[in-house]
Parts: structure tokens; sequence; C-alpha cells
């Protein structure tokens, strides 16, 4: 995992990749990009760092993962 280099934690993009096996059970969505192409948007509620927000996942339609982010609540 890459690390914060103010905190030494790492960055909220770089979360465990186990959390990956646990995206099918969050609420999907989809995403109209400016680029005109559909995107699927994967937001699953849950924790890390000791502090609670969503882990979210954006799928082009490939099935490659463009974004991985944990953002805060």
């Amino acid at each position: 995992m890459k690390l914060d280099s103010r905190t030494a934690l790492p960055d909220y993009h770089a979360f465990p990749r186990i959390v990956d096996n646990y995206a099918q059970y969050g609420q999907k969505q989809v995403l109209l990009g400016g680029d005109n192409i559909s995107r699927l948007e994967i937001r699953l509620p849950g924790g890390y760092q000791g502090k609670e927000g969503f882990f979210e996942w954006i799928i082009e339609p490939n099935q490659e993962v463009n974004h991985r982010l944990f953002t805060q609540k």
C-alpha cells in the first residue's frame, strides 16, 4: 500500500485489497461521464483507519477498475 507522506499511514486510495471481495454487496449506480461513457459506481459502507465511511470503486465498461477510494462520512 502507498503511504501518506504526512502520516506514514496508507492513503485512502490504498485500502486493503481484501475489501474488494465485498464490493458485490455495495450499492450500485450507473454514472454517465463527460465522455458519454457509462460506468458502474459501487459504494460499500464500512470503516478504515478508525473512521466510518464508504469504500468506492468506479468500473469501466471493460471491467477495469479506474477508481478505488475510501471516503469518510
